[in-house]
């Protein structure tokens, strides 16, 4: 057994916790699961932030069996414009997914904002499938990155 028991929840730190939380319902086909606010001295002693609150927000895909956690604070500092795939924090959130281009053009229908980082899916060949992957960026500039294998 290792050292961990079981994955909780990846969380990401928002300026639009409404926006991201629809964004993100929609690609995780997710349920809100907890829309929180914490404003406790315990909170506030925890994060090092005397007086400061936040809402929260817990996303649960099923089918997936992941949960996101989507954050607002009411004082929200950016401290980088832009995440580049070589800055230190999370690089991305990776999905499998069955076909890349049916989860875009759902995204695109929902009209949610989103931008492509590689403006087609890169393919690679192997001796047992196909790979095919793309980068994507929420509003907020996080990168998603959609995965599918096929085989051959």
């Amino acid at each position: 057994m290792g050292l961990l028991k079981r994955h909780l929840h990846t969380a990401i730190i928002t300026k639009d916790i409404d926006y991201l939380s629809l964004f993100y319902q929609i690609l995780l086909n997710a349920d809100v699961i907890k829309d929180i606010t914490l404003d406790s001295y315990e909170f506030q002693t925890g994060i090092g932030l005397p007086g400061m609150t936040a809402r929260t927000i817990h996303l649960y895909s099923s089918s997936l069996a992941f949960t996101l956690e989507l954050t607002q604070f009411d004082d929200h500092h950016d401290t980088v414009d832009e995440k580049r795939v070589n800055t230190s924090g999370i690089r991305h959130l990776a999905f499998e997914v069955d076909d890349i281009n049916s989860v875009i053009e759902a995204l695109e229908q929902q009209k949610l904002k989103f931008t492509l980082v590689t403006k087609f899916p890169v393919r690679i060949k192997t001796v047992h499938n196909i790979i095919e992957f793309i980068y994507m960026r929420d509003l907020e500039n996080n990168i998603i990155e959609l995965i599918s294998y096929k085989e051959l």
